[in-house]
């Protein structure tokens, strides 16, 4: 499930950081690789990347902080189609996130018109503080699927496995996490969520990848 929150959006100075070290990247070969040898079928595995850096941490708790009692721990996210060139859609195979619970995202660029977050029938056991796993799509029911916009703030729990889709390009993601389990943020921060779906449009069966 993929929930709208009512946060002011960030400003041009966090942006102009975020962009920047999003451009210091390198393609993540080793990423793609790893997801390859789980799939094991045709799919165009995308690039990922999840860093942070000082400035970053410094702009972006200043922005952020006051709206939360738990800590916040923000990175930049990108997710890059290496096949763009050749006209392929590429794909983020499904996944739960490591050593985070609680996600806040904010897309900075979306990465094609029609990229969707696919969510699945799958969650990590709740006694595991680690996380971070890769499984077949084959393996997994689609549960919801969303396209998300640019200028909102979104909120998942990252231990449900999760998938993007059809990313014809580069996204690029402001992305909080909180330190606590979902359930405790759901209840403790109520006052901050929209309660209203994003846009939910489903694109393909969970065993077609993209």
């Amino acid at each position: 499930m993929l929930y709208k929150l009512n946060l002011p959006q960030p400003t041009d100075l966090l942006e102009k950081i975020a962009i920047d070290i999003a451009k210091s990247y390198t393609i993540n070969y080793d990423s793609i690789e790893w997801h390859k040898k789980i799939q094991k079928e045709n799919t165009n595995i995308v690039s990922g990347i999840f860093k942070n850096r000082d400035d970053l941490i410094t702009q972006t708790r200043s922005e952020y902080q006051k709206f939360f009692t738990h800590k916040i721990y923000p990175t930049i996210g990108l997710l890059e189609n290496i096949n763009k060139n050749v006209g392929h859609t590429g794909c983020y195979p499904p996944h739960s996130d490591r050593l985070r619970h609680v996600v806040l995202n904010y897309y900075l660029e979306l990465g094609g018109e029609n990229v969707v977050t696919t969510f699945y029938d799958k969650y990590d056991d709740p006694t595991d503080k680690v996380g971070g796993y890769v499984v077949k799509y084959g393996d997994l029911n689609i549960v919801n699927q969303y396209i998300t916009k640019k200028g909102t703030w979104y909120n998942f729990n990252s231990r449900q496995y999760h998938s993007v889709e059809n990313i014809e390009d580069r996204r690029i993601i402001l992305s909080i996490a909180v330190d606590t389990d979902f359930l405790t943020f759901y209840n403790s921060y109520k006052n901050i969520y929209n309660l209203s779906e994003t846009e939910n449009k489903v694109i393909c069966g969970a065993s077609e990848g993209t």
